[in-house]
């Protein structure tokens, strides 16, 4: 299951970062996990952050144990191929989430 925190605002996501939460929903679900977006295109980032363009979400981790969030983590970056980045940012404080981005990496020659 797919669910935001109360306030998030997913405004102008593109359908390449909507097809990386859907990726990544799949793999909670295959550990027994839901899949929690805490930011979205809501909140303060650094300049340049594609969260605003609509291209990265954060994704809740603390309702996980550390094996699951260590094995969700592994599969996705897996999953995901060389146009997403998948952080574990934070990690083991109160702050710490998954961020998803889609950076793409191909350029058209």
């Amino acid at each position: 299951m797919i669910s935001l925190k109360p306030g998030v605002k997913l405004e102008h996501l593109s359908p390449q970062i909507l097809l990386g939460i859907v990726i990544v929903a799949g793999i909670y679900a295959r550990w027994g996990a839901d899949l929690t977006i805490t930011v979205g295109s809501n909140g303060t980032h650094k300049v340049g952050s594609l969260h605003g363009k609509g291209d990265a979400v954060d994704i809740r981790t603390h309702n996980i144990t550390a094996d699951v969030r260590d094995g969700i983590y592994e599969q996705a970056k897996k999953a995901l191929g060389e146009n997403y980045d998948i952080l574990l940012e934070g990690k083991d404080t109160e702050n710490e989430h998954l961020h998803l981005e889609f950076d793409n990496k191909i350029t058209n020659a």
